[in-house]
């Protein structure tokens, strides 16, 4: 939330209906006029409003920094001004993705707004939503949750009981709890948000919509609660449709949770729709939409794989990654659900278990490493779940290109266990938990030629029954130089290699505490 300094100027007016180049018109003028620091100051702040909410960060920080100058000196008598603006620049960084800096901004704005003596209204409120926003962004839940509460308590006491901003902060925390797995508390704070709003707005105002579509979401978490999900959801939609332009984005956000709900039902013919219905949308304004599409190509992923359709899925988890990258870091927690959709398999029978086969097509790059030498996987996120990994090769015939792996002809060539204690006090460790790449050495000795390398991460933290682990699994193709003489060994095929019944595939990492750990596969032929 932005801090607009109040004007009551036509400009203002302007930018509020969001008409944003006329109302830039009427922001430039006065300051080319003799306006004393003061009003100058504003001007600034408020041309910086207006291209923050124009999506031109370049320019709001420009004009927000301009504003700064001037209000640094007058900050004893408009101490308000100055802090609103320090906000102003932390929602910039915040719309910039630079969530520190936006932090830094939000933290001196809110020791501004604590140092004067009565601050008006809601100010103190916004800029604690506002870090709660950012520590929401950066996935710190318990943080987010702090601010937000701390928010409510300020507005509680500066706020008439049915004022809008309540609804605004019982609706953050609403979220916060249903990413932290508290459903009820969700609901609850949820329930809060839309008295709020059926006390003051009218029974089709879009944010009573935007809160049935949140609470639609927590009983779509809720064991098989999916009536009641559904129900909300399309009194969002009518409300939306009936309200909203046809391209807004809440409109295809209500479309992605039918979606969902229909896939969770089985109907999957349904969930494709409302997917790519949600998609059209998205794509009439692609840049803000970023991480809204995404969403919708993860979940219209998860349809195809359900469906057996792997190379719709593997197109549709690719989309999405790419999606969220164009908004967040690579290491973001939001990617973390594509980057498994992408890499799991769990069954150990799967076509798909030796190198994602079902997708289709390879890699069009074969890489030449001499033998003796180190080569190196890079993952797209830490192999942040507890498990051990497997390297294998497989010798191809001709070119590595041309070759599908198929038959006994896959051997083991590097492996990092788990390692338990005998005594039973201690947990076990797992050496191959938040590597981010993983290193190993071609065997001095295989044979020069095309081979297919096979990485796996065995994640154990389900694995306490059949079909409990999850395997994560990524391919290469290399050219051996200078290869040996060696004949590799034992040789197994993919699938094949498991029936996934083994000691170190059914395990159970927590209780009783494991005394020891068996690793799955044929023994490492170090050459």
């Amino acid at each position: 939330m932005s801090d607009k300094t109040d004007t009551h100027t036509l400009g203002d007016y302007l930018a509020e209906i969001g008409d944003y180049e006329r109302a830039q018109y009427y922001y430039d003028e006065p300051i080319e006029q003799d306006l004393n620091k003061h009003e100058k100051g504003v001007m600034f702040n408020n041309l910086g409003w207006l291209h923050e909410h124009k999506a031109s960060y370049t320019l709001a920080l420009e004009n927000y920094e301009q504003s700064l100058k001037i209000q640094h000196e007058q900050k004893k008598e408009y101490p308000l001004d100055y802090a609103a603006t320090l906000n102003n620049m932390g929602m910039v960084y915040y719309a910039k993705h630079d969530p520190e800096t936006a932090l830094n901004y939000f933290r001196q704005s809110l020791s501004e707004k604590r140092r004067m003596t009565e601050p008006p209204h809601d100010s103190i409120g916004i800029t604690l939503n506002n870090i709660g926003l950012t520590y929401q962004w950066m996935g710190d839940f318990e943080k987010a949750l702090k601010n937000y509460t701390e928010a409510l308590k300020s507005q509680k006491e500066k706020l008439p009981e049915n004022h809008p901003s309540l609804t605004t902060t019982y609706s953050n925390i609403g979220t916060t709890f249903y990413q932290l797995g508290k459903t009820d508390e969700a609901l609850e704070a949820y329930d809060n948000a839309l008295q709020i709003c059926n006390n003051i707005l009218f029974p089709d105002h879009p944010c009573i919509a935007r809160i049935n579509v949140q609470i639609g979401r927590v009983f779509e978490t809720i064991g098989h609660e999916y009536i009641p999900a559904i129900s909300h959801y399309k009194q969002a939609l009518d409300i939306q449709l009936a309200r909203l332009p046809k391209d807004h984005p809440d409109i295809a956000a209500t479309y992605v949770r039918l979606g969902s709900v229909a896939c969770l039902r089985g109907n999957y013919q349904s969930a494709i729709e409302n997917y790519t219905i949600a998609l059209d949308i998205y794509s009439s304004n692609l840049i803000q939409n970023y991480p809204n599409s995404a969403v919708a190509y993860n979940d219209m992923g998860l349809v195809h794989e359900n469906e057996g359709n792997y190379a719709q899925a593997l197109e549709a988890y690719k989309k999405a990654k790419d999606s969220f990258l164009k908004t967040y870091p690579s290491t973001h927690h939001m990617l973390r659900t594509v980057y498994e959709n992408l890499g799991r398999v769990e069954n150990v029978n799967d076509p798909n278990f030796r190198c994602y086969n079902g997708a289709g097509g390879n890699a069009p790059n074969t890489y030449s490493v001499e033998a003796g030498k180190q080569i190196t996987f890079h993952a797209d996120s830490d192999l942040y779940h507890i498990g051990v990994l497997n390297v294998y090769m497989a010798k191809a015939p001709g070119k590595a290109i041309d070759f599908d792996g198929a038959g006994h002809v896959w051997f083991k060539i590097y492996e990092i266990t788990a390692h338990a204690d005998p005594t039973g006090k201690n947990v076990p460790t797992y050496p191959a938990t938040a590597l981010t790449s993983v290193t190993f050495t071609i065997p001095k000795n295989v044979p020069t030629g095309e081979y297919l390398v096979r990485i796996e991460h065995i994640a154990l933290h389900n694995a306490q029954q059949h079909g409990g682990a999850q395997f994560y699994i990524a391919c290469a193709q290399i050219a051996v130089t200078n290869g040996g003489n060696g004949t590799p060994g034992p040789l197994v095929s993919i699938p094949g290699v498991y029936t996934g019944h083994e000691p170190g595939i059914i395990f159970n990492p927590y209780w009783p505490i494991p005394t020891s750990y068996t690793q799955p596969g044929p023994a490492v032929w170090s050459g």
